[in-house]
């Protein structure tokens, strides 16, 4: 019971967890961004996963749990990003 109970070790697991979901939005940007093409991308998945990780937000907030607030703000970031470098892709 103990286990399932450790709070901060979940929020830790949490935090690193998405930290690299995050990374690799970044790293999917940076990719679209040098080879100035998004085909085969399409912005689905990281418009999905910014709407989930704003919901998660406004979660943290309320039930003050700042682990799914510092998620959602790295996550977002990187998937903003992203979105940026898709849309920028596509207008060319």
């Amino acid at each position: 019971a103990s286990f399932l109970n450790a709070q901060r070790v979940w929020s830790i697991g949490l935090i690193l967890g998405w930290s690299v979901i995050g990374a690799e939005y970044y790293r999917q940007g940076w990719m679209i961004h040098h080879a100035q093409t998004s085909v085969n991308i399409s912005a689905l998945l990281p418009s999905t996963i910014f709407v989930m990780q704003c919901i998660l937000f406004v979660k943290g907030i309320f039930f003050n749990d700042w682990s799914l607030v510092l998620s959602a703000l790295l996550v977002n970031s990187g998937v903003i990003f992203c979105l940026y470098q898709i849309i920028k892709a596509k207008r060319n």
